[in-house]
């Protein structure tokens, strides 16, 4: 295989032991001095539900549980909320823009966020654009993560 590949794939079981290791923190403790770039995990009564990544760890945190969070921002909200839809008159087919209207999907939506809120998390500095996708996909798959879904759209 390509070396560059091989030696990037062998430093993500460290990562993942650098994230399993962190302590938790809550929207409410996360800090100041978190790292710009990251990959994160939100955690519920101790098992990952969802691993993300970004280059700008503090703000896209809070934005999967903001108030004014949108279906862009709050995507892992959004994907709590197809699911709690299943079995319901709402038709998740729709794009997203047009789920933000409808009148059952928002209070839906409002109690996703607020669950995120309650959400443990952590994360680990992966200022790599390239690490940060690889040890996405690695971490979501060793964690067994259930709210991650890799289809394209």
């Amino acid at each position: 295989m390509n070396p560059v590949f091989d030696q990037r794939v062998a430093r993500l079981p460290g990562y993942l032991a650098q994230l399993i290791a962190q302590v938790p923190h809550t929207r409410l403790t996360l800090g100041q001095d978190l790292p710009a770039a990251g990959v994160y995990a939100f955690y519920e009564h101790g098992r990952a539900q969802y691993v993300g990544r970004t280059g700008r760890l503090r703000q896209r945190l809070l934005e999967h549980s903001g108030n004014s969070s949108s279906h862009y921002s709050a995507s892992f909200a959004f994907l709590l909320v197809r699911e709690a839809a299943q079995g319901l008159a709402i038709d998740m087919a729709r794009l997203r823009h047009a789920l933000q209207r409808c009148p059952l999907f928002g209070p839906l939506f409002t109690v996703a966020k607020a669950r995120v809120a309650g959400m443990e998390i952590r994360w680990i500095a992966v200022p790599d654009d390239v690490e940060q996708a690889l040890f996405e996909v690695y971490a979501a798959l060793a964690l067994n993560t259930p709210h991650n879904h890799f289809k394209p759209s």
